[in-house]
């Protein structure tokens, strides 16, 4: 008769998971915080065109006649 042998135990029974464990410190360093220097603001766009002027002869034209009574 074979003797089946006991199943292995398994392997970090009974110890917590990751998830229950305390998360770890944060790393202390000893540099000081350098301030992010930023690079300097870009020019301002320049300002759009003007638009075109109305063709002179528009310009001059006298106003409609009156509609007629």
């Amino acid at each position: 008769m074979i003797i089946p042998e006991p199943p292995a135990p398994l392997v970090g029974a009974g110890l917590p998971t990751l998830v229950e464990r305390d998360p770890p410190p944060p790393p202390v360093f000893a540099v000081p915080a350098v301030p992010e220097v930023l690079p300097p603001d870009p020019p301002p766009a320049p300002p759009p065109p003007d638009p075109p002027a109305p063709p002179a002869e528009v310009a001059t034209q006298p106003p409609p006649p009156p509609p007629p009574a």
